[in-house]
C-alpha cells in the first residue's frame, strides 16, 4: 500500500477514535478485520454488545431454562387439580346454601316435586317458574338461557337475578336483552365492539305509515346491546390479552388494523411448515379458478362449486393424513366458514355426500371438536385447529363477444 493510500484510510477510521470504537481501529489497522468486512463486523458487534446488555438489565444472563419449564409444568398440574376440584366443590357449596330440606315432602318443596312427577296435565314451564321461581332458582342459583327464553318462562318481576351475564353480547339486540336486564338487579356485558353486528336478515326496513309522528320521535336503537352500553357509557374493562392462535400471524392483521396495537399476543411457538400442510401454522392465501353464479344458475345460484370441490378435496387430504390411535380413528379439528348460506349448504352437500363416515361422523359431533361448516354470521365463538374461509366470490366472468 502506497503511503498516500495508508494516510487516507488513517483518516477515513479516526471518526472510529472519536467514537470511543477503539478496538474496532485496532483490528481494521492491524488487518484482524478486513476493510470489506468492516460493515458486517460493526453489525456484529453492536448486535452482541445488545445482547449482552440486555441480558444483564433485565437478568436473563441467570434464567435457568429448566427451572422456568419446571415451573410451568407444575402450573399447569396445579391449575388442572382446581379445575377438577371445582367441579364437585361448587356444587358442595350450592347444597351447603340451601335454606331447605331437599328430602322434606312437606311445603313448597313437596308441592314442587309432587309436581314435576306428574306425568300429566302438569304445569307448563312458564307456570312452573310463575309459581315456584324462587324455590327453583335457590335449587339451581346459576341459570344458562338465551334472552328470548328468558322474557318466555321467567315472571316478569325485577330483581329476580343478582346478576344477569350477556356472553356475545355484540350479537344481542336491544329488544332481545331488555327483558333480561330488567329482572336483574346487575348486569355484566361480554362481547367485542369489533365483531359483525346482529344480521339484519328478512327484518322489516322501515316503520309503518300508521306509527306516524310516532316513529319520527322514536330514538333509533344501537345495533346491539354492547354498542348500546358503549354509547351510555357504562363503565368498561378493556381484556387484552389474546390467547387462542398459537402463531401470532392470525391475530397480527387485526391487532393493527381494529384494535390499534392494544392486543398482548404472544410470539408464535413453532416455526416452520406453512398452513397449507397438515401439520402446519399461520395464515396462507390458495387461489382457487372458480366462478361465482350471480345469477341464473338454478341451485347453483350464489355459490362456487370449483372452490367448493377444492376445499372438501383439502379436508379429506387432512383427514387421511390423520392416522388411526390404537383402531379409533383420531379426527382432526377443522372448520369451515363460507361469507354467504348458499355456498355453507353447497359445500355440507359435498361432505355428507363423500360416503366418508369419518366426515359424517365429524359434522355430527357436538362436543366443540371435529368438523363444523358455519356461515359467517353464526361462527363468532368457535374455535377449530384448522379454519377455511371460503369467500366464493370471483371477477364477474366477461360477457362473450360476436
Amino acid at each position: 500500500m502506497s503511503l498516500r493510500r495508508w494516510v487516507s484510510f488513517l483518516d477515513t477510521l479516526e471518526p472510529l477514535r472519536f467514537a470511543g470504537l477503539f478496538d474496532a481501529r485496532a483490528l481494521l489497522v492491524t488487518g484482524a478485520v478486513k476493510a470489506d468486512d468492516a460493515v458486517r463486523a460493526f453489525d456484529r458487534g453492536l448486535a452482541m454488545a445488545s445482547v449482552a446488555e440486555r441480558l444483564d438489565a433485565t437478568g436473563l444472563d441467570l434464567f435457568d431454562a429448566g427451572a422456568h419449564e419446571k415451573a410451568i409444568r407444575r402450573f399447569t398440574r396445579a391449575s388442572r387439580s382446581v379445575r377438577e376440584h371445582l367441579t364437585t366443590a361448587l356444587p358442595a357449596r350450592v347444597l351447603e346454601a340451601r335454606p331447605f330440606d331437599a328430602a322434606s315432602g312437606s311445603g313448597q318443596v313437596g308441592a314442587l316435586q309432587r309436581e314435576l312427577a306428574k306425568q300429566r296435565r302438569g304445569l307448563g314451564v312458564r307456570q312452573l317458574l310463575a309459581t315456584y321461581g324462587e324455590l327453583i332458582t335457590q335449587v339451581m342459583p346459576c341459570v344458562l338461557v338465551s334472552p328470548d327464553s328468558v322474557a318466555r318462562f321467567f315472571p316478569a318481576v325485577s330483581g329476580l337475578f343478582d346478576l344477569v351475564v350477556f356472553d356475545e353480547a355484540s350479537q344481542i339486540r336491544v329488544a332481545d336483552a331488555v327483558g333480561a336486564l330488567g329482572r336483574a338487579k346487575a348486569a355484566v356485558v361480554v362481547g367485542d365492539s369489533k365483531q359483525m353486528p346482529p344480521t339484519s336478515f328478512a327484518e322489516p326496513s322501515s316503520v309503518s305509515d300508521d306509527a306516524g309522528d310516532l316513529a319520527e320521535t322514536a330514538v333509533e336503537d344501537e345495533e346491539s346491546i354492547l354498542s348500546e352500553c358503549v354509547q351510555a357509557r357504562v363503565p368498561r374493562q378493556w381484556l387484552s390479552w389474546h390467547y387462542r392462535s398459537q402463531d401470532e400471524s392470525l391475530i397480527a392483521f387485526s391487532n393493527a388494523q381494529y384494535y390499534g396495537n392494544r392486543l398482548s399476543s404472544f410470539p408464535a411457538p413453532t416455526h416452520g411448515r406453512p398452513s397449507s400442510e397438515p401439520d402446519g401454522r399461520g395464515v396462507s392465501l390458495v387461489r382457487v379458478p372458480g366462478t361465482f353464479h350471480r345469477s341464473g344458475a338454478g341451485r347453483l345460484l350464489r355459490t362456487n362449486p370449483i372452490e367448493a370441490t377444492a376445499i372438501v378435496a383439502e379436508i379429506r387430504r387432512r383427514f387421511d393424513a390423520v392416522p388411526k390411535w390404537d383402531g379409533v380413528d383420531a379426527v382432526p379439528s377443522i372448520g369451515v366458514v363460507t361469507f354467504n348460506a348458499q355456498q355453507r349448504a353447497y359445500i355440507e352437500a359435498l361432505l355428507r355426500d363423500a360416503d366418508d363416515e369419518r366426515l359424517a361422523a365429524a359434522l355430527d359431533r357436538t362436543d366443540g371438536e371435529g368438523l363444523f361448516v358455519k356461515n359467517l354470521e353464526n361462527v363468532q365463538g368457535d374455535e377449530r385447529g384448522v379454519v377455511f374461509f371460503s369467500t366464493g366470490f370471483s371477477p364477474t366472468r366477461p360477457a362473450s363477444c360476436r
